[in-house]
């Protein structure tokens, strides 16, 4: 009995220890990424919807309030409207990020409505979406 019960606990500690790094990490890792790019500032209210995990191009969506965002005149990156009638931006939107929000995002974002705006990254190789929508903000980060 003595040795089932330290199976048991054996697992559980490897279970929870997994899921600490993993999982909870991640999330940790990726708001802090937001920080490091400087666009939300380092008191946020962000969190993690989905990533594509740790390949060598990332590409992770989080759900933000508006407020965390940091102004470009506070160190942060200086965004500008996306014309998704524009052929370029759209095509780039689309092939980068459009199915990576789609899938992870429910409802959906309607696209038609959509506020969208972007901003290159100094900090990292990256480009930052931020994407209003039906009341909710919504950050995403493509990292080549």
């Amino acid at each position: 009995m003595k040795t089932a019960a330290r199976i048991l606990m054996v697992i559980f500690v490897v279970v929870g220890t997994w899921w600490l790094w993993v999982v909870w990490g991640h999330e940790y890792r990726s708001v802090d990424r937001l920080v490091r790019l400087k666009v939300v500032s380092p008191v946020n209210h962000c969190r993690l919807l989905c990533s594509t995990g740790y390949s060598r191009e990332n590409r992770f969506v989080f759900e933000c309030e508006p407020g965390d965002i940091l102004a470009a005149d506070q160190g942060g990156i200086l965004f500008r409207s996306v014309d998704l009638g524009d052929e370029h931006q759209a095509t780039i939107f689309e092939e980068r990020l459009r199915g990576l929000m789609d899938g992870c995002i429910q409802p959906l974002v309607n696209w038609k409505e959509a506020e969208i705006y972007t901003g290159d990254s100094e900090v990292l190789l990256a480009m930052v979406y931020t994407v209003k929508s039906g009341g909710r903000f919504f950050v995403a980060v493509d990292v080549f």
